[in-house]
């Protein structure tokens, strides 16, 4: 697509056009007819009226399409020049300036130019002929301006828009090159007097490229989700309502999911300077982004925020991951789980530990008698710690085996599925099972301390232990 390039980095558009109203009708209310028509009426009564303005459609480096004004002038016997502040204030796309000042990215490119006429309420031009002159960027008012090649667009396309309503191409029989000729003929015959929100005729110039992009497919990629609702695989062509209009699209790639979207949810990503201008190409409006993503180095990410949040932003919202992860660490429900979760860890290595204990002390109470047979039998002290150690060892081993991994195992499959949000929702991105090893060996360290303990009291208690009393009372 090509569109005409503004040399440098301009910050004016002088714009030449031409209105030239041969006759004038009043709007009046006609009893007899129970109706308002039109009469005809003095030409003076537009005399010192600034009827004519002008405004500019760019596009910056980034894509972002952006409306400038000019300042209303009176129409005289010859061509008029209006100039256009870019990066100033911003225009909708009926007209008024709005917003604050915008920052251009450059180089930038012109997709559209307006003539747009505001004749008093009431008054209505039934003979008239506009006409867009020369277009020339600049810096400075009294320097030098740099032509635009208009031609290198080829062919423009007129369009008309009366109160703000969506834009109709004016026929090709009204149309001589960049300018239009009004006859009283027909909805594009007659400039009307502006309405109550003070809303006028608008006559828009835009190469005919920027119309017919909406023919050409868009380039989109879809989420597994999408492709998965809608049966279609990459490659696959369809079509869908944008902005009022069938747009062709073709599904160039997939994703699992798309960032601030869930994967069960159903996206289509498309770039923004491609859908800017389809936007405009339909409803001949622009739109500023109103989401930005920042790369913030993390030492720099609050006071980043805190200038965001501040004059002269107006942000209505600010996100970091910093501030979310303190959102998360501060909510009292995800506190409330952890903590319980923190007790019920506790007191399971408690009572695994306490059950460890006495299920060495109970065996070996058990096996007195046996412990002491062996001894008779010239089983050395040692040679009887390391029997208990070796026995209790073993358990010890299969049993922090064994419970280590099925808490891993109830971990990962459980916890993904009971985790929610604030709002009772599953979380996304989804939740991440990271075991804290540090806390796991400290507990099983505690386990083989206390078991180790343990074994060394019971050889010492069993040393002390008569072999004769012991063998008796087993006989007893």
């Amino acid at each position: 697509m090509e569109l005409p390039a503004l040399a440098g980095e301009p910050t004016r558009l002088r714009v030449t056009a031409d209105l030239t109203i041969r006759a004038v009708a009043q709007r009046v209310f006609d009893f007899e007819a129970g109706a308002f028509v039109l009469e005809p009426a003095d030409l003076e009564l537009l005399a010192g009226v600034p009827l004519l303005n002008a405004a500019a459609v760019v596009r910056d480096a980034r894509g972002e399409l952006h409306r400038f004004f000019a300042d209303p002038v009176v129409v005289g016997d010859r061509e008029e020049e209006l100039v256009i502040v870019l990066g100033g204030a911003t225009g909708g796309a009926t007209g008024g300036a709005t917003g604050g000042a915008t920052a251009l990215a450059y180089p930038l490119q012109l997709v559209s130019l307006e003539l747009v006429f505001s004749l008093p309420n009431g008054l209505a031009a039934t003979s008239a002929t506009a006409a867009l002159g020369e277009v020339a960027a600049g810096t400075d008012p009294a320097g030098d301006w740099q032509p635009a090649d208009l031609e290198a667009a080829g062919t423009w396309r007129l369009g008309w828009a009366v109160y703000g309503a969506r834009a109709e191409t004016v026929p090709s029989e009204l149309v001589d090159g960049l300018s239009m000729r009004l006859d009283d003929r027909g909805p594009f015959g007659t400039l009307q007097g502006i309405d109550r929100y003070r809303r006028g005729t608008t006559l828009s110039f835009t190469p005919a490229s920027v119309a017919e992009a909406t023919e050409e497919p868009l380039a989109v990629i879809a989420t597994e989700a999408f492709l998965e609702r809608t049966a279609t695989q990459t490659g696959d062509s369809l079509s869908l309502t944008l902005f009022g209009r069938q747009q062709p699209l073709v599904v160039a790639g997939s994703v699992r999911s798309f960032p601030t979207t869930g994967p069960d949810t159903a996206v289509l990503v498309a770039d923004l300077p491609t859908l800017n201008l389809l936007r405009f190409g339909a409803t001949h409006a622009t739109s500023a982004p109103d989401e930005w993503w920042l790369t913030v180095e993390p030492a720099q990410t609050d006071a980043v925020v805190d200038e965001l949040g501040a004059a002269p932003f107006s942000s209505v919202a600010i996100a970091s991951w910093l501030g979310r992860a303190r959102s998360l660490g501060t909510d009292p429900v995800a506190l409330g789980i952890i903590g319980a979760l923190a007790l019920g860890v506790v007191a399971a290595g408690l009572f695994a530990v306490i059950g460890m204990v006495v299920s060495a002390a109970v065996s070996a109470r058990e096996r007195v008698t046996e412990f002491a047979l062996l001894r008779a039998l010239g089983l050395s002290s040692g040679q009887l710690s390391g029997w208990l150690s070796l026995e209790n060892s073993m358990l010890a081993l299969v049993s922090l085996l064994a419970g280590t991994a099925l808490g891993l195992s109830i971990g990962w499959v459980a916890l993904p599925f009971v985790t929610v949000t604030q709002e009772a929702t599953v979380p996304f991105p989804p939740v991440t099972v990271s075991p804290p090893w540090g806390g796991i060996l400290l507990l099983e360290a505690i386990g083989v301390v206390t078991l180790a303990v343990t074994v060394v009291l019971l050889s010492r208690l069993l040393r002390r232990l008569g072999i004769g009393s012991t063998l008796r009372m087993g006989e007893d």
